[in-house]
């Protein structure tokens, strides 16, 4: 598919944006795993701020965060690396595997009508929508964490740059170990615990999006939280195609 007001460059994209003065409304960094060389120095202080340096005044810096063969120490620290140049930021996840940091100089805020804008190329968003396991506008919110802000505690107090690049030699430790568990626990503490936007349609789709990624245990426990706060059909359904999926019939 070819988009005309598209221009491809074929370079290093940290090494470009230290040869540019050119400031954008959107840069994404979605690099490849931090175990491989050269990739942890897109997960530094000194990338950010260049990053930073490249954005709009309300630009939006978009990162992305595997949390399988990567300890939770090291995910925090990213995280934390992150907030120190753009102290805004929402975190969500694509699938239960994967968080994308929407992050900002200035606060970020939803409006009212963000959905009916997502839906007006109705092809584009089925194409999204089969991606993503979204039945209903309202499910893509299932997908979002939280708010996180750069005066936040419990993160890592360690930091990850290019004079000491501690990601670049510890995340190989991770490389063969089962790490989602533990960092989707303490996501869940981070922002889960005490959160009161947990409404019944909302942990309904919450309990449809992790049935559809394989994380049951997870899946019953907001299903049982939407049985809880209210009862409609969306709720009844969801409770059974997850007590299906366990196997309790």
């Amino acid at each position: 598919e070819t988009f005309p007001n598209v221009r491809m460059i074929r370079n290093d994209a940290r090494n470009y944006l230290t040869g540019i003065d050119d400031r954008y409304a959107l840069i994404v960094s979605e690099p490849s795993n931090p175990w491989l060389a050269g990739i942890a120095g897109l997960f530094t202080s000194d990338f950010y701020r260049l990053a930073s340096d490249h954005l709009t005044d309300d630009g939006v810096f978009v990162q992305w965060i595997q949390m399988y063969s990567l300890s939770p120490e090291n995910a925090r620290m990213i995280l934390r690396t992150l907030l120190d140049e753009f102290p805004y930021a929402e975190v969500w996840e694509s699938i239960p595997s994967d968080l994308i940091v929407v992050a900002s100089k200035r606060p970020l805020n939803l409006t009212k009508d963000w959905q009916q804008q997502l839906m007006r190329n109705k092809e584009r968003w089925q194409e999204y929508a089969e991606k993503l396991w979204l039945y209903q506008p309202s499910d893509l919110l299932a997908h979002r964490r939280g708010k996180i802000a750069g005066d936040v505690e419990g993160l890592s107090q360690s930091r990850n740059s290019d004079d000491l690049p501690k990601l670049e030699f510890t995340a190989p430790w991770s490389l063969y170990v089962d790490t989602l568990g533990p960092n989707r626990e303490w996501l869940a503490r981070f922002f889960d615990e005490g959160n009161p936007r947990d409404e019944a349609e909302m942990a309904a789709a919450r309990a449809r999006y992790l049935a559809e990624g394989g994380l049951l245990e997870e899946a019953d426990a907001w299903s049982r939280r939407a049985q809880l706060e209210g009862q409609s059909l969306t709720i009844a359904l969801t409770r059974g195609k997850v007590l299906l999926q366990m196997g309790d019939a």
